[in-house]
Formats: C-alpha cells, structure tokens, sequence
C-alpha cells in the first residue's frame, strides 16, 4: 500500500500539521505497480509554468517552453495548440510538430523538449489587449489528465511593488519596551516604482518611518496620508522603512501599512500586516489521513484536503508538496490552490486538490488478502 505526506510551508518554515497527512491509496482494492504512468513538467527558464498559470512575451523575445517528464512512464506529446484572441497575435513553433501519429514521445529524467509562442502586436487592434491560451495534448498523466493548459499575455513594461517580509511579527513586547523591525519594499517590475500615499492603523503603538519622516497611528495615518514628495524606486531597487512598536501593556496588538503606488496589480495597495503579543499562526490539515480506498486502474480520483488557519492570526502558506509521491501515483495540482504565498485570516480555510492514479490490478497472496509493497 503506497503511502506519502503532504506538507506545507508556512511563513517560511516548514511544519507537519496535526502530524504528517497520510494518503493511501490501492489499484482496485490493492497493490500498485506504478512503472506506466507519465507527469508533465512545463518550465520557462529556472520557472516551473503552474497549470493555468500565465506566461508572458514580448514582441522581440519569444517565450521558450520546455516540456519534461518526471513520472515513471513514457510521456506522449500529441498536440501543442494555441487559441489566440485575436486570431494570428500568438502563434507556436514547434520543431518537429507532434500529431496523434506521430507523437513526440520523452521519457523519464531523458531529453526534453522545448517549443516557443511568438507575439505578433501588428495583429492587434489599436486599445485592445490580446490574449491566448496553450493546450499541450499528451497521453494520460498523473497531474494533468490529457491536456496541460496555460495561458499566453503580452509583457507589459510597468512597475511591480513587493513587500519584506509581508508580515512584521514583534513577538512578545514588555510594557513600556519598544521593538524596531523593517520591511524592504522591493521594485521588482520593469519602470520606476512610485509611492505617493499610505496608510498606518491598528494599535496606536505602531509608528513607521517612511522618506526620513516617523509617523505614529492616529485618525490621520488611518484615514492616509499622501506624501509631498513621492518615493520613486527604479527597477530592481528597494526602500527600506522602519516599523516601531512601544507596549502599552500586556495586551494583543495587531496593525497595518498598505502602499499606495503606479503598480497596476495592486489597486487596493500593498499590506504589511503587524502583530505583537499575539499567539501566532496554526494550521489544522483536515483529514489528516486520506483514503482513496479501492479505485479502478487507469482513473484518477480526487479528495480535497482542508488547510485551515487556526491561529489568532493570519497564516502564510508559501508553498504545499507532498514529500513523497508514491513514485508518481500522487498528485497535487498547486494551480488550483491559489498563487503562492497565500495568506488565509484565521479561522479562514483553503483546499487542496490530491489525486491518485492507480495503474494495476493488486495480486493475491496466498492466504485470499490484497498484497502490498509495504512502501
């Protein structure tokens, strides 16, 4: 009976909730041979492309695609189709080109395959924005099915505003102490970053030191105040501010910084969240044992785990993976959880999808019970 865990990184570290997640699973009420089975890996550069995920290109680079197998049986690429709106925008040149004939077939930990998506902007209307979606059409394996699906946009020059750690976590702060921490605020984007408005509430303990000014909580700092001299940050550069928290007392203390910039992914600003002489995050894994029990070869089932945050607050998921994958008879689809890192508020769940693919008929022993591998 094949067994593995799945495990989440929460804040950085890495933790077994309510002890590790055991799934189990048996190819028609039994033991599983699993040297059949495919799993795709689609990678752009050193990025691994999630399913549904999305690339980006650019009118003078095309965006190059790898295909790989990480699975334990021969992956049969079948089709590589791109549905562009408008027609003609984003196209894909593929060397040789797969059929159902003729597939490109790899094998495990062997050579791969790389492909490329082209963006042609002379296709697009004046005001408009062109889209695509890629479909690789491939025999059945065990994290995508028959067909690996993402999606295709043109790179945009703009600026890209990112914050850290999101969280600033003073622990424990005695009456009348003051703890100082910093959050860097980072341009990873590609034209200058600019900051003109913030907002500072919670606990009027906090204070935060933004462009060599120090402000503390009040109704003014809560309703945001604009600044007379905005900070720019140039590409791949970072501002570091100072955040400072003074205890009153024993008490709770929870507060907020949001930005306000030119980064059009984030209308509503970007959030640093404060605690102080909080608990902290819990996660709760829901069940914490999962039975696939008996299944019929060659169809894939599927149970959602829960992820709940059972702390007094927030918690950050940084990443979910199973630490083993039962040589390839398990599979978890990150696509479906959400971009990582996931902040989920306390008492607040998520789901996580886990599939199992059984791949052979469990043998007898003698005595009339399903053998396992014990592993």
């Amino acid at each position: 009976m094949k067994r593995l865990t799945l495990v989440t990184m929460v804040a950085g570290a890495l933790f077994g909730a309510m002890g590790p997640l055991g799934l189990v699973g048996c190819g028609d009420s039994g033991g599983i041979d699993a040297k059949q089975i495919a799993k795709i890996e689609v990678s752009e550069g050193q990025r691994v492309v999630a399913a549904l995920s999305t690339v980006t290109v650019s009118p003078d680079l095309p965006a190059r695609l790898r295909v790989a197998n990480t699975g334990t049986g021969a992956l049969q690429i079948r089709d590589i189709v791109v549905t562009s709106t408008p027609p003609g925008a984003f196209t894909v040149t593929s060397l040789p080109i797969p059929s159902a004939e003729v597939p490109i077939e790899i094998y495990p930990d062997s050579l791969s395959h790389t492909f490329s998506v082209e963006y042609n902007p002379a296709a697009v209307a004046s005001g408009t924005r062109a889209s695509a979606i890629v479909a690789i059409r491939t025999n059945i394996t065990i994290n995508s099915g028959s067909e690996f699906v993402f999606n295709v946009a043109p790179e945009s020059v703009s600026p890209k505003l990112v914050l850290s750690p999101p969280v600033l976590d003073f622990a424990t702060v005695s009456a009348n102490a003051s703890v100082t921490k910093t959050v860097n605020v980072l341009n990873t984007g590609a034209a200058d970053l600019v900051i003109s408005r913030f907002v500072l509430g919670g606990s009027p303990g906090y204070a935060a030191t933004i462009g060599g000014q120090t402000y503390n909580v009040d109704a003014n700092s809560a309703a945001g105040i604009v600044l007379s001299a905005p900070i720019t940050i140039a590409s791949g550069n970072a501002e570091k501010v100072d955040v400072t928290y003074t205890a009153a007392g024993p008490d709770a203390a929870q507060g907020s910084l949001v930005f306000f910039s030119n980064d059009t992914g984030a209308p509503n600003g970007s959030e640093v969240k404060l605690y102080a002489n909080l608990k902290g995050p819990c996660v709760k894994v829901n069940p914490s044992r999962v039975d696939f029990g008996a299944k019929l070869v060659g169809q894939v089932a599927e149970i959602q785990v829960e992820l709940q945050s059972c702390g007094d607050v927030d918690l950050v998921v940084s990443d979910v993976a199973l630490v083993d994958d039962g040589g390839g008879l398990f599979g978890l689809d990150k696509g479906r959880v959400g971009a990582l890192p996931l902040t989920i508020a306390a008492g607040d769940s998520i789901f996580v999808p886990v599939t199992y693919l059984p791949t052979q008929v469990a043998q007898l022993e003698a005595g009339g019970g399903f053998a396992t591998d014990n592993g």
